[in-house]
C-alpha cells in the first residue's frame, strides 16, 4: 500500500480447509472513491453473505489508516499486520519474489488460513494522545540534531554569526513547541479521570514520569490488545534474537527491534535513571553487565524489566511495590 494506491486480493477457503485465489489482483486509488470501489468488489465476489468475510491489511506507516478506518466503519472484521509478520509468513511458503501483486496475495492467504485478530481503532482521546507523543519525539530529535549542529559551527576557526544566530533562534521554537504540545498532554488526561489514574499508577514505577506513563499508554491503546509480558515485548522489539547454529556458530545474542520503536525510544532516559536507584532495575543493570561486559545490553536489560513491571502495575490495578521482589524471594 502506497500513498496513491493498494492492491487487493480475494482468497476463498473450503471445507476440507483448502485456499484459493479467486480472479486477478485488482488496483484501487487509496481515496474514499477507491474505498468504495473496494467494497463494491467485495460484495461482488463474494460467495455468500452468510459465510464469513474478513480483510487483511499490512501497516505501511500511515497509508493504511484511513482504508482501515473505513472498512471497519462498514463493519468488515479487519485484521492489521505487520509487515515482518507477512514477511515471515511469505517465507514458510518459499515466496522469493516480492511485488504488490505477490505480497496482496500473501496477505489474503495468510488471512483466510490463520486464525488472526481483529482491530479495533483507538478512542479519539488516545488517538490525540499517541500523536501528540510522536510529534514529540520528532521534534526532540529535529532539537538534538540542530543543537549539534549549533555546536559545530560554534568550534568553527571563523563561524558564521548568522548560521548561530539562526539555530539559536530555531532551538528555542522547537524547546517552544515540545512545551506546548506536553501542556496538550496533560489536559487531555484531564478529560479522562481512569486514564489520569492509569498514569499516575505508571509514575510511581522508578524511573517513569509523566510522558512516559502516557506514550506507553498511548502506543499499547491502553494495553487492551494484550494478555502477556511476552506479547507486550515481542511488540516493543524487546524479544531475543539469537544466531547460534549446530556447535560452531556462536553468534551475539541481541533484540529484535522488529517492533513499536517509540516505546523503546521513550524508555532509554527512564532506564538511565532507574538504573541510578537501589533495587531491582539496577540489580538487572549489573547482572547483565557483569555477564557481557556491554553497558547498553545492560539498560536493554531495564527497559525489558521496566516494560514486564508497568505491564504488571497496569493490569493487576496497583502501584509499584519497591519490595515485591524480596518478599517473593
Amino acid at each position: 500500500m502506497s500513498n496513491d494506491d493498494f492492491h487487493a486480493c480475494f482468497y476463498l477457503m473450503n471445507l476440507r480447509g483448502e485456499s484459493k485465489r479467486k480472479g486477478k489482483v485488482r488496483v484501487f486509488k487509496n481515496t474514499p472513491t477507491g474505498f468504495k470501489s473496494l467494497v463494491d468488489w467485495i460484495e461482488k465476489n463474494r460467495v455468500a453473505s452468510s459465510l464469513e468475510l474478513t480483510i487483511t491489511v499490512e501497516a505501511t506507516g500511515v497509508y493504511h489508516e484511513q482504508l482501515s478506518y473505513f472498512v471497519h466503519d462498514k463493519s468488515y472484521p479487519i485484521s492489521i499486520l505487520l509487515p515482518n509478520t507477512v514477511k515471515a509468513f511469505a517465507k514458510s511458503l518459499n515466496t522469493l519474489s516480492k511485488t504488490d501483486q505477490i505480497d496482496a496475495q500473501t496477505i489474503a492467504r495468510m488471512g483466510v488460513e490463520r486464525k488472526l485478530r481483529f482491530w479495533s481503532p483507538m478512542s479519539p482521546l488516545m488517538r490525540d494522545l499517541k500523536g501528540l507523543s510522536r510529534q514529540r519525539q520528532a521534534f526532540i530529535k529535529q532539537k538534538i540534531a540542530l543543537t549539534n549542529q549549533l555546536h559545530a559551527d560554534e568550534k568553527r576557526a571563523k563561524p558564521v554569526k548568522n548560521n548561530i544566530k539562526r539555530g539559536r533562534k530555531m532551538i528555542s521554537i522547537y524547546i517552544k513547541q515540545i512545551e506546548a504540545i506536553e501542556k496538550e498532554m496533560k489536559e487531555l488526561l484531564r478529560k479522562d479521570e481512569q486514564l489520569k489514574v492509569s498514569v499516575k499508577r505508571l509514575c510511581t514505577v522508578p524511573g517513569v514520569a509523566f510522558i512516559t506513563a502516557a506514550t506507553f499508554l498511548a502506543e499499547t491503546d491502553g494495553l487492551t490488545l494484550f494478555s502477556s509480558e511476552s506479547q507486550l515485548i515481542k511488540y516493543c522489539g524487546y524479544d531475543i534474537k539469537r544466531n547460534d547454529s549446530g556447535t560452531s556458530v556462536h553468534g551475539r545474542t541481541s533484540i529484535s527491534k522488529a517492533g513499536n520503536s517509540h516505546i523503546r525510544g521513550s524508555l532509554y532516559m527512564p532506564s538511565m535513571s532507574a538504573m541510578q536507584l537501589e533495587g531491582p532495575f539496577r540489580e538487572s543493570y549489573f547482572r547483565v553487565v557483569d555477564r557481557t561486559g556491554h553497558g547498553k545490553m545492560g539498560l536493554v536489560a531495564v527497559q525489558r524489566k521496566m516494560l514486564k513491571v508497568m505491564f504488571a502495575c497496569h493490569k493487576k490495578q496497583e502501584d509499584y511495590d519497591p519490595n515485591y521482589s524480596k518478599n517473593r524471594a
